[in-house]
């Protein structure tokens, strides 16, 4: 498919303009739906005025006015069917030369068309309940007409306006029939505000007319349209009609005035002006095409800006619940804390430094009882196992609490409240929250990672220290006692503050030399890349949070490629517009 045919494919289809998505931050992204929908149908419309070049009449009007009488005037022949029931037109049905009663180039949203060729006995059509009855003539008089019967625009039947007002949108000319006892009614006023609003060429007639003695038909239309339109905002004098009352029936008992009407609007259409008006309404058609793609596309991106407030807004309680989550591990590590660490780490030592004073002395008379108590490093095992207890020591805990802290912000600050929108439906999904078990596995993970990047480290340490005389703070056991001391710590929630305290535990043991001064400043730096790897590992599990709710947000649109395209659309100019939708 090339790009022409897929456009105007999408452009055509109504699932296309159905699959667009907002999270419906704005009030026009609520009501984007309905804004959609209109551009297929009015795409489809302009399409087959493109391929069908007569002139569309359409008949409007209420329950019991006279509109199906008028359009059997216009006609010629009892087409729609008419009497005291309502309603009389189920469906709208449509009366048009064979040579431009083509189905082909019909809106396909209008549904499915039955054709019937007229005759006497398929006189009085009612429609069919969903699509389009065409009646097909070959009365040559009318080779450029085409007249279309709607259902009743205050029908209480589902579907009968919104079918009237599809059908609407093909007209060229729209004849709206009123009545005296109905032309007020809300329904029917607001359908031709609306349409006296739209720039469409329209006649208001007022059927049934019935002057009181002394009262002239026109006195009465000139009170009706002062009634409807007392600032003469859209009723033009000229296109006011009123007509007598007529009983409904045959055609052939219509009085005078009515086929009158009918043959002087006809003979004006078919004397030539018929094209210009279609011309006419197809650039209109256009028109309000590229305004409708427009203010979609405004929607699409004032909602996609909308979504970059609401993230810079997340992102902002999301930094403040890492700081605080940080600050509080770090504030939270009291005194008696600190020296049950410190005297752990000093025990550690005690156990290899038990002749602080004189070692220098008689350091080569520890050597061999060092390495009998485990100078020569824990064994993988060994360390394996002290990794573990360490491990089972930590808590997710605190974790937790910032986890469901920050999703209480989330509810409170960044999901709508009190309106039923796309946001505020998905972002209450309870499957976005993390669940504990998820927290405790996440931060489980960061411990393992943790535990085995110390354990290579401690290798790599053992390997490169230097060799020296002095033993000093330097045993591998001792150091690996350190490490795992360090470890405990700063999973428990001393963060960098254990730095501190490993200085103030180890200090009185260092001495000048080159491998007490190794070991000293490889555990500052493994202790500060425990520290950081904790950090990092937490705030990775609270961005999950945060990355779960944007990308259910992402999830909900606007898509930034097809808000490009309608971009495109709207700039098109009208002769590409028909080119590319004729095909």
């Amino acid at each position: 498919m090339g790009d022409e045919d897929k456009k105007r494919a999408q452009i055509l289809d109504s699932s296309f303009w159905l699959s667009l998505k907002v999270p419906e931050l704005t009030e026009k992204g609520r009501n984007l739906r309905d804004l959609a929908l209109g551009i297929p149908k009015k795409a489809q419309v302009l399409r087959a005025k493109s391929r069908n070049r007569a002139l569309w009449m359409v008949f409007l009007g209420g329950t019991g006015t006279g509109k199906s009488t008028l359009f059997n005037a216009f006609c010629g022949q009892e087409v729609s069917r008419t009497g005291v029931e309502r309603p009389k037109t189920v469906g709208a049905v449509a009366y048009a030369h064979a040579q431009t009663g083509d189905q082909e180039s019909l809106p396909a949203f209008w549904g499915p068309v039955q054709q019937i060729d007229f005759a006497p006995a398929h006189k009085g059509q009612p429609g069919q309940e969903q699509g389009l009855t065409l009646v097909v003539h070959q009365d040559s008089r009318l080779q450029n007409l085409v007249f279309v019967d709607t259902p009743d625009l205050d029908s209480l039947v589902t579907g009968h306006q919104e079918l009237a007002r599809d059908i609407l949108l093909m007209a060229d000319v729209v004849f709206f029939v009123a009545s005296q006892e109905k032309y007020a009614d809300e329904v029917l006023y607001q359908s031709l505000v609306d349409l006296g609003h739209s720039g469409q060429r329209f006649f208001f007639v007022l059927n049934k007319a019935d002057p009181p003695p002394g009262r002239s038909i026109q006195d009465i239309l000139e009170e009706v349209v002062l009634a409807l339109d007392p600032e003469h905002a859209f009723l033009s004098p000229e296109r006011c009609v009123a007509l007598p009352f007529v009983p409904a029936g045959n055609i052939s008992e219509c009085n005078t005035d009515m086929q009158a009407f009918a043959q002087k609007v006809t003979e004006f259409y078919t004397s030539g002006a018929a094209q210009e008006i279609v011309e006419e309404e197809k650039k209109r058609t256009w028109s309000e095409l590229k305004a409708d793609l427009s203010r979609t596309h405004a929607v699409l991106q004032a909602e996609a800006g909308e979504v970059s407030v609401w993230e810079k807004r997340l992102q902002s309680v999301y930094e403040e619940r890492v700081s605080r989550l940080l600050e509080r591990e770090e504030a939270g590590f009291q005194i008696n804390q600190r020296r049950a660490v410190q005297e752990e780490i000093r025990k550690v030592f005690g156990r290899f430094d038990f002749l602080a004073g004189p070692r220098r002395v008689i350091s080569g008379c520890l050597r061999l009882p060092l390495r009998l108590v485990g100078v020569a490093g824990p064994s993988r095992k060994a360390r394996q196992e002290d990794l573990e207890r360490a491990k089972s020591k930590a808590a997710s805990r605190p974790v937790q609490e910032a986890v469901d802290e920050f999703n209480a912000l989330f509810l409170e600050q960044l999901v709508p409240m009190g309106r039923d929108t796309s946001a505020g439906r998905a972002l209450r999904q309870s499957e976005l929250a993390m669940r504990p078990e998820e927290v405790q596995a996440r931060f489980q993970a960061v411990q393992d990672d943790m535990a085995a990047w110390l354990n290579a480290r401690f290798e790599r340490m053992a390997r490169e220290a230097p060799k020296g005389k002095a033993w000093g703070i330097y045993s591998t056991s001792a150091l690996w006692g350190v490490m795992i001391v360090s470890f405990e710590t700063v999973v428990g929630g001393g963060l960098s503050l254990v730095e501190v305290l490993i200085d103030s535990a180890i200090a009185p043991y260092v001495t000048k030399g080159a491998v007490e001064l190794f070991a000293y400043q490889e555990l500052r730096t493994i202790t500060r890349e425990l520290s950081a790897r904790l950090k990092e590992g937490i705030v990775d599990i609270l961005r999950e949070q945060k990355d779960r709710y944007v990308r259910a947000m992402h999830e909900l649109g606007p898509d930034t490629k097809v808000m490009q395209e309608i971009e495109e659309w709207a700039g098109w100019p009208e002769k590409k517009a028909l080119a590319v939708l004729e095909g």
